[in-house]
């Protein structure tokens, strides 16, 4: 009974945590870039798709980089929450992890070892060589066919 009882304790604690396995050392792939974290090249063919297809007055140009940046400056100190959060979640995800690795036998701690090389194996095919996720990789941009 007890040993069915941890059995289903850590397969739930997989399960319900998937996120403990992305990375051998306990971190989370970085979130996709935000606007000022695009280069230069790319965030002026951004914006200039998104003006040509509303059909954009110069003059609308204007007032709408003035409201980027209106809203950058106000997003600042979240943004900078959101750093720290993210840090402290990761820190909380690898103690849970830890300690989670603590109640496993040696066999089961060699099954979790295995199952998280072949979730770190998988990330790092889905994402660049820069630790960012690739286009039309499940969830992020359009799908490509």
């Amino acid at each position: 009974m007890k040993k069915t009882w941890l059995t289903m304790l850590a397969v739930g604690a997989i399960m319900c945590s998937p996120v403990m396995t992305f990375a051998q050392d306990g971190e989370l792939s970085p979130p996709p870039p935000h606007e000022e974290d695009m280069r230069p090249e790319m965030k002026k063919d951004h914006q200039d798709r998104f003006a040509k297809e509303l059909g954009l007055t110069d003059e609308q140009k204007v007032q709408a980089e003035k409201i980027r940046q209106a809203g950058r400056e106000k997003m600042k100190p979240l943004m900078e929450k959101m750093k720290t959060l993210r840090k402290e979640m990761d820190e909380l995800r690898k103690a849970n992890m830890q300690e989670f690795e603590k109640i496993l036998t040696p066999e089961q701690q060699t099954k979790l070892k295995d199952m998280k090389a072949k979730m770190d194996k998988k990330m790092k095919k889905e994402h660049r060589p820069d630790g960012k996720r690739e286009r039309g990789k499940k969830g992020h941009g359009p799908k490509k066919d």
